[in-house]
């Protein structure tokens, strides 16, 4: 027997409806699926010190159809790091229930270019039912307070930079010496933007940042000043949880949007800028 099996993805989702998102039944079954897609292999014995599963990307090499059923062969194209008897180039065979992940050519309708980077969030957007309600686009790797930002007044006479111009709100951000680290997160593809204590401060991952700042628009300044309350996003598990953010993704550096409640549409903010602008 292997030593590892394969997920089946659609009842972790089930089981984990705010936090888990795969693609729809039918991205997973369509003729139009081609390149790698993502699947997790569990460890069927994992040791104390092992991950539960190894989230690899498999190329799909071919396709077949039987009855109402799909499925599919693949090439693995990552070398385990605690499965023995599983190598790079291993075949695989699998079906849309294993599927986590789809990587989308650019010539997709849906596709993203920053799809694969991180915005830096509020933790208050992850919470249960909750959406963003104040986005904006910085220049990438700045990683720093985003209380430090130019004023733009609105009609009612209050700084824009306080979300939606109203008191006590915050846009938040990061400081000058946080950066994303990748630990072992589980299923939730974001992580804590922790402060680094290193005598060497580390250069900001400017590659890896979108530069998008996702708010409730309902932060104080000191909630959004504790960097531990801002987390570290991919930017696909961002649209899936929220597909609103989808069309404000395809934005430039400088764009701002707001709605007033989670249910309206996003109005872009015309005016406001940032200190570096």
């Amino acid at each position: 027997m292997p030593a590892w099996y394969l997920e089946d993805v659609t009842l972790k989702a089930l089981d984990n409806p705010d936090s888990f998102f795969i693609p729809s039944l039918s991205e997973r079954t369509g003729s139009r699926i081609t390149g790698l897609v993502r699947l997790h292999f569990v460890l069927r014995d994992p040791g104390p010190h092992d991950p539960r599963a190894e989230r690899m990307w498999v190329e799909i090499t071919a396709r077949s159809e039987g009855g109402a059923s799909v499925r599919y062969e693949g090439q693995l194209t990552n070398q385990p790091a605690r499965i023995p008897d599983l190598n790079l180039g291993d075949r695989i065979e699998f079906g849309p229930e294993n599927i986590a992940q789809v990587i989308l050519p650019m010539s997709h309708p849906d596709a993203l270019d920053i799809g694969e980077k991180i915005a830096l969030v509020s933790a208050r957007v992850l919470e249960a039912g909750a959406r963003a309600r104040w986005a904006y686009r910085e220049k990438p790797g700045l990683f720093r307070t985003f209380g430090d930002r130019g004023a733009e007044v609105g009609e009612d006479g209050r700084d824009r930079r306080s979300g939606r111009g109203r008191t006590g709100a915050g846009v938040g951000a990061a400081r000058p010496i946080v950066r994303p680290h990748r630990p072992d997160v589980g299923t939730h593809p974001c992580f804590p933007h922790a402060f680094t204590k290193s005598a060497e401060e580390p250069k900001p991952d400017r590659e890896n940042d979108s530069g998008w700042r996702l708010f409730t628009g309902e932060e104080s300044q000191d909630y959004v000043d504790n960097a531990a309350n801002i987390r570290a996003c991919n930017v696909y598990w961002l649209v899936d949880r929220d597909p609103t953010l989808r069309q404000l993704f395809r934005a430039g550096i400088g764009a701002a949007f707001e709605r007033r409640a989670d249910s309206d549409d996003w109005v872009r903010v015309e005016g406001w800028t940032t200190a570096d602008e």
